[in-house]
């Protein structure tokens, strides 16, 4: 198993995992469909940038599971660099608990990937196995992180 896979404490109770990711990307790709058009003039028309609200992305039992696994910040595998621009921010690119790496395998999918070219109007998208900048964050009370601008 991946490193990135490897289950990790969790805030809750550990739920088990949606079942299947196959069916949880069935049932993402089916929901999403047919709102395509809908959520794609959403996308075009927002401001002062684009950006798209997705009612019932997930199922609801695997963003339940999510929830209830999501990591503590006390725990291994965060990092918390501190910097002029950020402080108390965690973030953890690996090692995730089966509910989130479902999530990150789901969105990883060449399909949702072409779905989301096809609202947002970019082509080809891609995903990054590595989740440079990417994978879960949180910022403690007291924390803050500045815009980046560049």
């Amino acid at each position: 198993m991946c490193d990135r896979l490897k289950p990790v404490e969790a805030k809750g109770t550990a739920l088990p995992a949606y079942p299947n990711v196959d069916d949880a990307l069935r049932l993402v790709l089916d929901s999403l469909q047919p709102r395509v058009p809908a959520i794609r003039a959403s996308w075009n028309s927002a401001s002062p940038f684009h950006y798209a609200v997705i009612d019932d992305f997930l199922p609801a039992q695997l963003a339940e599971d999510v929830d209830a696994s999501y990591p503590v910040p006390h725990i291994d595998g965060w990092d918390s660099p501190t910097y002029t621009h950020q402080t108390k921010k965690f973030s953890m690119r690996h090692g995730f608990p089966p509910a989130i790496a479902q999530v990150f395998q789901m969105l990883a999918n060449e399909e949702v990937r072409a779905l989301l070219s096809e609202i947002t109007g970019i082509p080809e998208l891609l995903d990054d196995p590595d989740l440079l900048g990417g994978g879960l964050h949180q910022i403690l009370r007291g924390g803050f992180l500045d815009v980046q601008v560049d």
